[in-house]
């Protein structure tokens, strides 16, 4: 089944400000058949990867409205977006079904082939094991315990992926086939034991060479040399390096078009807006997440917005993630340790998102004081409008949140001895659901 990815890329490119320089480049890697099999764009968590994976989406859809991009209608076959916190993204099972649902949409003949290819029967091998023994007066005898082994990551992908495709390239299809994937490093946190999706876009090595894929990853140098034995011609682009100060200049067209929609911003301003502008760029570095940030922690000032407020926040996403919360916990740091400690710790191990009463339950806060903390740091959360469920808002928050390194001697050096419970109540639940028990 299909995954529905809408509500997701709307909100990432949300704000989409322009990156024409980088556009080209992908633009042009479409436009070059047989010259690689993998482009990947890297950058450091905030970089902008997934709203550029976003607006590449959009525009082989038809969905770009005012902007104009290198990518032609069409451009992308299927798409997929692993999200750490939604285990079913990172899911290489599902990742098969929903890559294999949208090929029989975009591309002629797949559906056919899919069918064609199916192996006549499929069997379920069960291995029952009984242990028999001598049953004591007033006991009783539990039954058979069965061993049920489903399909594996790897034969989905083949039967549902793979084999189509061949069939269609030995019928004489005369095409590249696309397939975008977003955030491959968060398909890596997966529990699932016998592949995760970078192994599978890696298992097709040399059969089909027309299959491409357009990755986005944090720089992790595992995921690329894994692309480079299979393709040592691997297209990369970053982010950062030499290209930070077009991403720069990036982030400062995001924010010259944020600041203008924020009324608290520009009522309060102690200095030009222009300055603002440029000042908020060069300290983002090229680092969208940090401008958007710290664009929402100087809404709530209570202090004219001069140079020396832009001087105070610090470099850094860790930084500025740790100054936002030290300027809460200051208010009230028993409260802190107590309630928004408790609240961010559960969303972090249950790693998907929750309602207000799941929090509650799992934290062993009432009601009022989770919501009391959700009103306090609601900057921290994403909101899904359909649920009203909670998640982090972005995986590199919850990487900090459980850096015991950066915690050391700060607000988040916390004792964690309370959170063990509801950690390891979330444990189990994620087992039970992997499980299929739940």
């Amino acid at each position: 089944m299909r995954i529905d990815f809408d509500r997701y890329i709307a909100e990432r490119t949300e704000d989409y400000s322009p990156r024409p320089w980088l556009f080209e480049k992908i633009g042009a890697w479409l436009a070059a058949p047989g010259t690689s099999r993998y482009c990947l764009v890297t950058s450091e968590p905030g970089g902008g990867k997934t709203a550029v994976a976003g607006q590449v989406c959009n525009a082989s859809r038809g969905r770009l409205g005012e902007h104009d991009l290198p990518i032609p209608a069409g451009a992308i076959d299927a798409y997929h977006f692993c999200f750490s916190q939604d285990a079913a993204w990172i899911d290489p099972l599902e990742f098969s079904h929903s890559i294999s649902s949208q090929l029989a949409e975009s591309v002629p003949g797949f559906e056919a082939a899919l069918l064609d290819t199916q192996p006549e029967m499929e069997h379920v091998t069960a291995a029952p094991k009984v242990t028999t023994g001598d049953v004591a007066p007033g006991g009783s005898v539990t039954g058979v315990t069965v061993n049920v082994k489903l399909g594996s990551a790897q034969a989905t992908f083949i039967r549902e992926v793979r084999n189509p495709l061949v069939r269609l390239y030995e019928q004489g299809l005369d095409r590249d086939v696309v397939i975008l994937v977003d955030a491959l490093d968060e398909a890596r946190l997966t529990v699932e034991k016998d592949a995760t999706i970078l192994d599978l876009i890696a298992s097709l090595k040399q059969s089909l060479p027309r299959v491409r894929f357009l990755l986005t990853s944090r720089p992790e140098i595992e995921i690329r040399r894994v692309l480079e034995r299979q393709d040592p011609h691997l297209v990369t682009f970053e982010l950062g390096g030499e290209a930070r100060e077009k991403s720069r200049r990036d982030v400062q067209r995001y924010v010259s078009t944020a600041l203008p929609k924020s009324a608290a911003i520009t009522a309060n301003l102690g200095l030009p807006l222009a300055a603002l502008e440029e000042q908020l760029a060069m300290k983002a570095d090229g680092n969208f997440l940090w401008a958007r940030f710290a664009l929402g922690m100087l809404e709530k000032a209570t202090q004219p917005i001069t140079a020396a407020t832009l001087d105070a926040l610090p470099s850094g996403l860790g930084a500025l993630y740790l100054e936002f919360i030290e300027r809460v916990a200051r208010k009230d740091p028993a409260r802190w340790s107590s309630q928004h400690a408790l609240v961010l710790g559960t969303l972090v191990a249950a790693q998907e998102e929750m309602s207000a009463e799941e929090i509650a339950r799992f934290s062993g806060l009432d009601d009022a004081r989770v919501a009391a903390v959700i009103l306090d740091i609601g900057q921290l959360f994403d909101v899904d409008p359909e649920t009203g469920k909670y998640a982090l808002y972005h995986r590199s928050f919850s990487d900090f949140l459980v850096d015991r390194r950066a915690a050391q001697g700060t607000t988040l050096d916390v004792d964690q001895g309370a959170l063990h419970p509801c950690w390891l109540a979330l444990s189990v639940r994620r087992l039970a659901t992997a499980l299929g028990l739940v």
